[in-house]
């Protein structure tokens, strides 16, 4: 009788689960890493659009004679509605709604109307002042929301925002003294 003898590795529990656990953080790392490098793109792409955005919104305005301030602010609305539906479409394959379209309605009206007075704006105040306006924009939304809804907010990051609006305003003086302009708020032409 010839007996063939295999060496047979026996796996205990414990290996089974550390094998599972190795595997599955290779899984998460591989999942975490692609999605970094995803936000990383997506952040990226979002900075350099506003920033092209505001050159050639600044570049607009500056043109001699531009009295289509209106017409502007309607595009970039029409703009942001049709990117809104196209993300929509892209994420979910549908349009979900999550309120009334009064409430959207309401919304969209405010939106726009702050838009047109922000740009309606740049025919009293040069465009880099607008800009240090609409970054210290947070400063009423966290009052707002302290008093309304009785939202706290720790001392560091009043101070974080109140250094920022500083380096802001700052920056806007310096930059205003070395161009020889010395209207606050005011456009050098």
């Amino acid at each position: 009788m010839d007996v063939k003898v295999t060496n047979v590795q026996s796996k205990t529990p414990v290996a089974d689960v550390l094998e599972h656990e190795t595997e599955n953080n290779i899984v998460e790392k591989d999942t975490m890493e692609k999605s970094t490098r995803q936000f990383m793109s997506y952040a990226t792409g979002a900075i350099l659009s506003a920033l092209l955005f505001a050159v050639l919104q600044e570049k607009t305005y500056t043109i001699e004679g531009f009295t289509y301030g209106g017409f502007l602010t309607l595009l970039t609305s029409l703009t942001y509605c049709c990117t809104a539906f196209v993300q929509q479409l892209w994420l979910h394959g549908e349009v979900r709604r999550k309120a009334s379209v009064m409430d959207y309605a309401k919304l969209s009206m405010l939106t726009m109307g702050g838009m047109y007075f922000t740009n309606w704006s740049l025919n009293y105040i040069n465009y880099p002042t607008r800009i240090m306006f609409k970054g210290s924009k947070v400063v009423p939304v966290m009052i707002t929301s302290a008093i309304m809804l009785g939202k706290q907010y720790h001392a560091p990051f009043w101070i974080v925002i109140l250094l920022r609006i500083e380096h802001g305003l700052g920056t806007r003086l310096w930059s205003m003294r070395m161009h020889s302009f010395w209207y606050p708020g005011l456009s050098s032409s």
